[in-house]
């Protein structure tokens, strides 16, 4: 049955859900090459939140390596390793130092302190600072008990979602002007739904997890999403002098695919692309756009897996030009509250003119870091 509503019909007491306009699809599609990460994520790896803060477990298995912290003799029984990693040795561990390739048996452990059996199969050999040990496996004795249980626990990581807003208008009076290349008020649109795509996209590199509960202003929640550079950690590559080549660029992706999928995305600086170009343009193959939802990628099919490339324009400046990113795109997401919208018409009711406005409730997402990686100093120039 329908509502009667006794007089002037305003912004205020219509049904409110005529003014929300979702256009996430559609502000993805309006300039993607200036926002390539949150365009693939909008289109491919959205999910819910249900909550303003959001978490996900983490584990691994058990590391495997440690380094020795000392030099000695080829009579030393005991070996200090790098500290907080004894926890990775059990008793009966067998031990290559793959520095010197002895293979050693571990008798007794006491925090960071080895005692073991030398020269396993053959010769002791003098170590040396930060030789690598490896763990081989455990060799446990006839008829022994059960050897020392050793697990690892899952981690938690969590995030924020941010509301993003970008709110624009203009009076009557100017909507209502003949201006050249036609009303000013789409125009608007389009443009600040670029810059709210800009923002998301910055964040989503970019941003430190933080959360107030009083808020700087309104005494009200405020919280912000962490990007990549927050959660990425472990592999990071730093170039020297003479930068990104072929050579240390299959390095970074040797070093990159080692975990996660065989097929990932880098998202490059101007700068990095212009170096990929001078070494692998024919080794390159460019992507159909209508099948890489309107992004110029370029595939790169390596030994150690397949590297979609895509340039990311945002990465600019004195630091972030030298930057580049390599994600395992199955481990990353958008999680959303409140997905991208167009709200018009939120001006006050009596305000002679108009405004509308881009908003978004949404966060990122990054699992299994480790299958991530950043690549640092591509001009080599801070070496």
């Amino acid at each position: 049955m329908a509502t009667t509503l006794i007089g002037t019909r305003t912004t205020g007491n219509i049904t409110a859900t005529r003014r929300v306009l979702d256009m996430s699809n559609r502000i993805s599609l309006l300039q993607p090459e200036k926002t390539p990460l949150v365009v693939l994520l909008m289109r491919l790896r959205k999910k819910k939140a249900i909550n303003p803060e959001y978490a996900w477990l983490e584990d691994d298995l058990i590391p495997r390596t440690s380094a020795t912290v000392d030099s000695g003799g080829a009579s030393i029984v005991t070996i200090v390793v790098t500290t907080g990693e004894g926890s990775y040795f059990r008793v009966n561990d067998v031990v290559k130092n793959t520095t010197t390739g002895e293979v050693m048996l571990v008798t007794g452990i006491s925090t960071d302190t080895l005692t073991i059996v030398r020269g396993l199969g053959g010769s002791a050999a003098v170590f040396n600072l930060a030789d690598e040990l490896l763990i081989l496996g455990n060799a446990a004795e006839e008829y022994d008990v059960t050897p020392t249980i050793k697990t690892t626990i899952t981690s938690r990581v969590f995030n924020y979602i941010q509301t993003f807003r970008n709110p624009f208008g203009a009076s009557t009076l100017q909507e209502k002007s003949e201006l050249y290349g036609g009303g000013d008020r789409n125009y608007q649109r389009k443009k600040v739904g670029i810059e709210h795509m800009v923002d998301l996209e910055r964040s989503f590199w970019f941003g430190e997890p933080y959360e107030d509960t009083a808020g700087a202003v309104q005494a009200t929640p405020q919280r912000t999403t962490g990007g990549v550079t927050n959660y990425v950690t472990t592999n990071i590559t730093t170039l020297g002098t003479g930068g990104l080549t072929e050579a240390t660029m299959n390095d970074f992706i040797r070093t990159g695919m080692r975990y996660g999928n065989r097929t990932k995305f880098l998202f490059a600086s101007p700068l990095g692309m212009t170096k990929i170009d001078g070494f692998a343009n024919g080794k390159l193959r460019l992507m159909p756009k209508d099948k890489t939802l309107g992004l110029a990628i370029s595939r790169w099919v390596t030994s150690h897996g397949d590297v979609n490339i895509v340039r990311t324009v945002i990465f600019e400046g004195a630091t972030y030009d030298e930057w580049s990113f390599l994600l395992d795109m199955e481990n990353v997401a958008m999680r959303v509250m409140e997905d991208t919208q167009l709200w018009t018409d939120t001006q006050e009711n009596n305000r002679h003119g108009w405004q509308d406005e881009w908003i978004s409730s949404v966060g990122f997402e990054i699992k299994s870091e480790k299958t991530h990686s950043i690549l640092k100093n591509i001009d080599g120039s801070a070496s």
